[in-house]
């Protein structure tokens, strides 16, 4: 990274999804798993009332035709399901089904990346980054309405 952008924070955390999204779309192939794919699912995850296909493009920073497009593969691999709102017929809420859970991929593939990333920080370093990570991410939700 240029040093002029050393002590900048954003470019660091774009450097660090683009390298997180490498290493997990090559842990993910092997499982018919695309990176797309287990971000919408782990958004689902452990959602009981799932979200609605406009949140789930919000939440990804997506349009709906994109979210779509993956919703429809999850579908055929059987690992998400839409429900029609009890409050609004027009609306369909997505959530996993019980197959996901069943699945370590997920939660494997994560872990790994997980390990990868920190290793070498101690536990009270690893605390301190995500307190901050939190911090940055509350404050640009306050401008994005994106959590």
């Amino acid at each position: 990274m240029d040093d002029q952008y050393k002590n900048l924070v954003l470019p660091w955390v774009g450097r660090i999804e683009r390298q997180f999204s490498i290493l997990m779309r090559e842990a993910l192939a092997e499982h018919d798993l695309t990176y797309p794919e287990f971000r919408l699912v782990g958004m689902l995850w452990g959602e009981d009332e799932g979200y609605s296909q406009k949140h789930l493009a919000a939440r990804l920073g997506q349009d709906a035709s994109g979210i779509s497009v993956i919703l429809k593969r999850l579908e055929n691999k059987g690992m998400v399901e839409r429900i029609r709102d009890p409050e609004d017929a027009r609306v369909y809420r997505v959530k996993c089904t019980p197959l996901v859970y069943q699945l370590e991929t997920v939660t494997r593939a994560l872990g790994t990346q997980e390990a990868i990333a920190v290793q070498g920080l101690k536990s009270d370093e690893i605390s301190i980054l995500t307190n901050l990570l939190e911090k940055v991410s509350l404050n640009l939700s306050q401008k994005t309405g994106v959590l």
